[in-house]
This record gives structure tokens, C-alpha cells and sequence, in this order.
């Protein structure tokens, strides 16, 4: 269910990807996996500090878990036509086509296996759609199965004017945008997975 952020911040994002790198930083040293990080936007948005935290921690967690070191994950933040994008980008063992409907449901996992194996977050994928709902954005995944995936969240960059003593604050809807180039290809070029094929073995899917 869609809820509501009463009382919204203006966030920053360098300083959100910045936590959720820290708090995977253990886990990802012990797992043989290097976190690179993209440079700093200076965007906000708005929205709740610590859920948005709670929400790239996820998916950086989600990508460390299943990846197999050595390796790599990469966090990417980028701004543009006031639309901010954080993408999480692995080169782990990737999603199959059948099971990118589901991921983001309660509990469901594609490989019952995973959960005995990794103990990873049965309610990681929900808990970020529930987040990114509540801020009016929306949540994609792009994967090749074998290869990696990519999860990118886009939220309405908070106006400078959000930013000023007195400011009227609330959480603004994404504005409707053309079909363009999916974020997620952009976001592979730091963390290289595969070459990309949009014909063969390439999966979008969106959640609004």
C-alpha cells in the first residue's frame, strides 16, 4: 500500500548513498567485494532521511549477498531534468526473466536455496518498493541472468527553493517522461557487467 510522509525533508543523496555504502562496508570486505561509489550530485530530494537509507541499504545488501567475490558492486547517483536516479549495479549471478514479476512481493525468493545458503532479507525488495512508493517515485530492475543486475531507484529532485528557511516542504510525483534509454544501461558503464544486447537475454521491468 501507497502511504504518506507527513512531515518531509529535504534529503540528500550523496549523504544517503554514503550511509548505505557504510553500513554494507563489513560484510561486502568479509564477502571479497569491492563498493564503488559514483562522484557526489549535491541533489535532495524530498522525502524521510532514514527510510531512504533503509532503501539503497537493501539493495546494495541484496546486491553483496548474492554476488561471489571477487567482485564488485557499484552505487551510482545521478541528476538529470530534475529526476535523481541511485542505481545499485552487481556482476552477481543475475534474475531470470520468470521471476523479475515477483521479486518485489513479500518473502518471495526465485531460488529457495538462496534464502538457506545467504540469509539474505526475505522483505529487502518489498521494504524498497514500499519506501520508494511512499515518495512518489518508482523502482526498476534490469538483469541478465548469469551476468548481473542493476536496480535503480528514481525519485522528483526537491526544487532549491525546497531548501530555504520557510519553504512549503512536500514529497512531488516523478513528472510523466518520454521513453527514453533506461537509466540502468547508463548506470553499467562505471560497473561493467556484460555487453548489452537489447534483442537477446535483456529483461526491464517497472514499478511504479
Amino acid at each position: 500500500s501507497v502511504g504518506t510522509i507527513e512531515d518531509p525533508d529535504p534529503v540528500p543523496i550523496d549523504r544517503v548513498v554514503e550511509q548505505a555504502l557504510s553500513t554494507n562496508a563489513v560484510l561486502a570486505e568479509k564477502s571479497d567485494i569491492a563498493l564503488v561509489a559514483s562522484a557526489s550530485t549535491g541533489a535532495y530530494v524530498m522525502g524521510d532521511h532514514s527510510s531512504l537509507v533503509t532503501a539503497v541499504h537493501n539493495l546494495v545488501r541484496n546486491a553483496v549477498t548474492y554476488s561471489r567475490g571477487p567482485s564488485r558492486v557499484g552505487v551510482g547517483a545521478t541528476v538529470k531534468d530534475g529526476i535523481v536516479e541511485i542505481s545499485v549495479t552487481d556482476q552477481g549471478q543475475g534474475i531470470a526473466e520468470a521471476d523479475l514479476e515477483r521479486i518485489f512481493e513479500r518473502f518471495y525468493r526465485s531460488d529457495p536455496a538462496r534464502s538457506r545458503d545467504t540469509g539474505g532479507t526475505g522483505l529487502g525488495l518489498a521494504i524498497v518498493k514500499h519506501v520508494v512508493n511512499n515518495h512518489k517515485g518508482e523502482v526498476r530492475v534490469w538483469s541478465q541472468f548469469g551476468k548481473g543486475s542493476t536496480f535503480t531507484i528514481r525519485l522528483r529532485q526537491a526544487p532549491a527553493e525546497a531548501l530555504l528557511d520557510g519553504a512549503t516542504l512536500e514529497v512531488l510525483p516523478l513528472r510523466p517522461q518520454r521513453a527514453a534509454r533506461p537509466a540502468e544501461y547508463r548506470a553499467t558503464g562505471e560497473i561493467p557487467l556484460a555487453p548489452v544486447d537489447d534483442d537477446e537475454n535483456t529483461s526491464l521491468r517497472g514499478s511504479a
